[in-house]
């Protein structure tokens, strides 16, 4: 994630078997918003998609996507975002 010089990246996702891909980054994108409107730091709001994104893989169809409890049960397989900004 990238932002007037701000700058977070994850150096490792979760490796799963992915049933399909269709709406993985619709699921990343809700996530990564909601979590942003909601006052969740660029860092959090980065780990919440990327955990949305993974667990969306896992089902098959774009408008099957995963339920909150699956989406927080992915989240600790998510590695914290490291400061990747220009110094």
């Amino acid at each position: 994630v990238v932002e007037r010089g701000f700058c977070v990246t994850l150096d490792r996702t979760p490796v799963l078997e992915p049933v399909d891909v269709t709406g993985a980054g619709d699921a990343f994108d809700a996530a990564f918003n909601i979590a942003v409107k909601a006052g969740w730091s660029v860092e959090e709001a980065l780990r919440l998609a990327v955990a949305a994104g993974s667990a969306k893989v896992l089902r098959r169809g774009s408008s099957n996507m995963p339920t909150a409890s699956e989406v927080l049960a992915m989240l600790p397989r998510v590695d914290y975002p490291r400061d990747c900004s220009l110094a």
